[in-house]
C-alpha cells in the first residue's frame, strides 16, 4: 500500500445552506437527486427549501415508524435504511418494510453493504451478532476464520466486499466465497463509502482509497509523520473522496489533497454526502449543512430544457395531465419540492417515457 503525505490546506469557505431537524441526525446517504436524512424519529428527503418527511407505508401489523436510522445506504433502485423497527427502502416518496426485516430479526445493524444487481444482488449486514449476507434465496453468515467478533464496519465496490475489524480489513469475493487480508492499517477504519469503482476508508490515521483496478494508496493529510484522524467519508460520481476531519472538509482527486471547508470549532460534525451536483453535506446533531461545492445549476441553462422535454408534452396541453407551463420559471420554482420528490423516487415521468437522472 502506497502513502501520500500531504497537507489540507483550507483556504475560501464556499457557501451554505442549513436545515433544522426536528431530532438528531444519525446517517446521511445520497439518493438519486436528492439525499436521504435519517433522524432518531424517522427519514428525510433534502427538497429545494426545505427537509420533506418521508412516510412509512405500512400494512396491517407492520410498523407504522421506523423509529430511529441507523444506517442509509445508496443503491441503484433507492435507498435501503437499517432502523430500530426494520429494514426499509424508499419508494415513490414512501418507506416500504423490506423482506430483510424478516431475516435480520432481532439483529440491530450497525452497516449494509451491496454487491451484485438484480436479482444476483446480495444484501450485506454487519451486526452484533455477525456478518451475513442475504438475499431470496440465500441466508449464510459469513465467518473470518482470524476474526471473533463481527465487523465494525463494512462497504462494497466492483463486487467487492471490504470489511474492517477496527485495523484489520479484509477482502471478501462473492463469486468465490473467498477472502483475502489486507496489510494491518496504523488506524481503525471508522466509515466505508464507494462510488463509481472507487472506494474510501476513513481511518484513525487518514484516508485510504482502493481504486478500480484493486490498488491501495492511504493519504495522512498531515505534513509529518502524525497522520490525520478521518471520521467520515463519502465518494462522489467523479471519483473525489470527501473525507470528515475535526477541523474542516478534505478532498482528494486525481492524487491530489485539497482543503474543501473549514469548520467553526465549537461544533461537533458526524456525518458526511455528496449530492449528485457535487455539493457536500454534513450534520452536526440537529442541524444538516449543505456546502456548496458542486457545479452551479441555473433555470435558463440547465432546467427548463429538461423539463420542457420530459413535462410540457403532457402537461402543456391540459388533457392527459393537469395544465403547467414548465418553461416559466415561476412555475417550476412553486413546484420544485414536488418534482424533486417525485423524480427522484421514479415517479414522474410515468412509463414509458425513460426515467430522469441528473
Amino acid at each position: 500500500m502506497s502513502v501520500v503525505q500531504e497537507g489540507v490546506v483550507f483556504e475560501n469557505n464556499p457557501g451554505q445552506v442549513s436545515f433544522s431537524v426536528p431530532s438528531p441526525i444519525t446517517a446521511l446517504a445520497n439518493s438519486g437527486d436528492s439525499v436521504v436524512v435519517g433522524t432518531e424519529q424517522g427519514a428525510f428527503l433534502v427538497g429545494i427549501s426545505e427537509l420533506i418527511p418521508v412516510p412509512v407505508y405500512a400494512e396491517l401489523g407492520e410498523p407504522a415508524e421506523t423509529g430511529s436510522v441507523l444506517v442509509a445506504l445508496t443503491r441503484d433502485s433507492g435507498t435501503l435504511i437499517a432502523a430500530e423497527n426494520g429494514i426499509f427502502h424508499i419508494y415513490q416518496s414512501q418507506l416500504l418494510l423490506s423482506p430483510l426485516t424478516e431475516a435480520l430479526a432481532g439483529m440491530k445493524v450497525h452497516s449494509l453493504a451491496l454487491t451484485g444487481t438484480g436479482n444476483n444482488e446480495i444484501v450485506w449486514a454487519a451486526t452484533e451478532e455477525g456478518l451475513f449476507a442475504v438475499n431470496d434465496s440465500l441466508f449464510d453468515q459469513v465467518i473470518i476464520a482470524e476474526e471473533s467478533a463481527a465487523p465494525t464496519v463494512i462497504g462494497s465496490v466492483n463486487n467487492v466486499l471490504i470489511a474492517a475489524f477496527d485495523a484489520r480489513v479484509y477482502e471478501i469475493y462473492p463469486g468465490s466465497w473467498s477472502y483475502a487480508a489486507l496489510p494491518l492499517l496504523p488506524g481503525s477504519v471508522r466509515a466505508i463509502s464507494a462510488n463509481a469503482g472507487v472506494a474510501a476508508l476513513a481511518t484513525d490515521a487518514g484516508l485510504v482509497a482502493r481504486h478500480s483496478d484493486g490498488s491501495y494508496v492511504r493519504y495522512t493529510l498531515s505534513d509529518t509523520e502524525n497522520a490525520l484522524p478521518v471520521s467520515a467519508v463519502a465518494v462522489d460520481s467523479q471519483e473525489q473522496i470527501v473525507g470528515l476531519l475535526e477541523t474542516g472538509l478534505a478532498r482528494v482527486a486525481n492524487n491530489t489533497v485539497e482543503g474543501l471547508a473549514s469548520f467553526d470549532e465549537n461544533k461537533a460534525y458526524q456525518h458526511v454526502a455528496v449530492d449528485t451536483l457535487g455539493n457536500v453535506w454534513t450534520s452536526s446533531e440537529q442541524r444538516l449543512i449543505g456546502w456548496k461545492t458542486g457545479t452551479p445549476v441555473s433555470f435558463e441553462t440547465s432546467v427548463r430544457g429538461l423539463l420542457e422535454a420530459n413535462c410540457n408534452s403532457c402537461h402543456l396541453s391540459g388533457v392527459s395531465a393537469p395544465y403547467q407551463d414548465f418553461s416559466d420559471y415561476g412555475v417550476a420554482k412553486a413546484l420544485a419540492n414536488d418534482i424533486v420528490q417525485r423524480v427522484s423516487t421514479g415517479q414522474m415521468p410515468p412509463p414509458p417515457i425513460p426515467a430522469l437522472t441528473v
